[in-house]
């Protein structure tokens, strides 16, 4: 309901005089270039925001419960609005219309759009997908919280309703919504965040990156509801980075801070590359994984692959980060490791996806995120070559 195309075509309908009391007409013809009307009811008709189509005065067709129309409407549609109802728009727009239509109909709707909005996100993404009718969705709202998450297919616990009241809510696609209803299955989701003083969506976004990996209690105090996703990305890489040199844990469940990651990795990597001078060189590394393999795509005078072991070895020590430690991942080809010179010293490493060559990650010195102009120069490299 939201692409460009149909962005394109509700900014060229023309609103005309209401057809009756209570709908308001849209023609669509100088779009779509033949004859046809769209006919919706605002927040305040009979039938809150229903429509029909016709064309010539022959009716096309009429939308059901929680259907919408397929295009944005003139912004006189949601002018007006409960607050509860209007920062639906924001949280979930992929399912705007929807929402309003329940909330202007059901008055618990719109009683759960202010208490639980993610509640009332899930039961409408739910009641869409399974085909109720208004009075299925009416008869649902009338239960208790826990019993309406049974019906939706979750954990019918009071913890869990009080831990939907209660999350910090940051926009939602079609693909966070799965996200959220896989995570809220899983009994670690309730055990860490329902003892959380400020838990959001960004918790569950962390959870879900973590799930090959144990998310400790304090990993949660590095996450509130203004974290970007690149943040996130980045608190895995560091701790899937920790795991791999201490692999005990005992170090990084004692973490607390972003800034007690980064020293905690900071220090592990001279140990590890010490270690690696020290006890595993670059014959060792030979005799355990043979030559060193080709890199698949060519550098440039930016860009320079990596060719032995040695190399590699020497880029963790000089870069004070741990690539060493990739070594096996290297060595069955799953990661290719380049060094950029300019504009920024950066270890590469890219992975085959399908048939093309992708970044799949890019460190400075002790694994600062790389600038802009770098990464930009790094994906002209993999456009070119790949």
């Amino acid at each position: 309901m939201h692409d460009r195309s149909e962005q394109t075509l509700a900014q060229r309908s023309t609103p005309c005089e209401e057809a009756d009391s209570h709908w308001v007409n849209l023609d669509l013809t100088s779009y779509l270039h033949y004859p046809i009307q769209v006919q919706i009811q605002g927040w305040h008709g009979p039938r809150p925001f229903a429509w029909r189509s016709s064309s010539r005065g022959e009716p096309l067709a009429e939308g059901g419960f929680l259907e919408a129309p397929g295009m944005l409407l003139p912004e006189a549609f949601y002018r007006d609005l409960p607050p509860a109802a209007a920062s639906l728009g924001r949280i979930a727009p992929l399912w705007y219309y929807e929402l309003l239509q329940a909330c202007a109909r059901i008055p618990a709707a719109l009683e759960l759009a202010s208490d639980a909005p993610l509640l009332l996100i899930l039961m409408v993404e739910y009641a869409q997908r399974m085909g109720w009718d208004e009075e299925q969705f009416a008869a649902c709202l009338a239960l208790k919280r826990s019993a309406i998450l049974t019906m939706i297919g979750l954990p019918g616990s009071a913890s869990l309703a009080r831990l939907l009241r209660r999350l910090s809510l940051t926009p939602i696609t079609s693909p966070k919504i799965t996200i959220i209803r896989e995570s809220l299955q899983l009994p670690e989701t309730m055990n860490l965040l329902r003892h959380h003083a400020r838990p959001s969506l960004n918790h569950i976004w962390l959870m879900h990156r973590f799930r090959q990996e144990t998310v400790w209690a304090g990993l949660l105090n590095m996450v509130d509801e203004t974290t970007c996703p690149h943040e996130i990305v980045w608190l895995r890489r560091m701790s899937v980075d920790i795991q791999r040199m201490a692999p005990d844990n005992t170090l990084l469940y004692r973490t607390r801070t972003r800034q007690d990651l980064q020293q905690l990795h900071d220090r592990l990597v001279v140990r590890f590359n010490a270690a690696q001078r020290g006890r595993r060189s670059a014959d060792q590394l030979a005799r355990e994984y043979g030559d060193f393999p080709e890199p698949p795509l060519p550098g440039n005078t930016q860009i320079h692959p990596l060719d032995s072991w040695a190399n590699l070895l020497l880029e963790g020590d000089r870069m004070r980060h741990c690539i060493g430690s990739h070594a096996a991942r290297v060595a069955t080809r799953r990661i290719f490791v380049y060094h950029m010179v300019a504009p920024e010293p950066l270890t590469i490493a890219i992975t085959k996806r399908g048939e093309r060559w992708e970044l799949e990650d890019a460190r400075g010195y002790f694994n600062a995120q790389p600038s802009c102009e770098a990464l930009e120069a790094v994906h002209q490299w993999l456009a070119v070559r790949a």
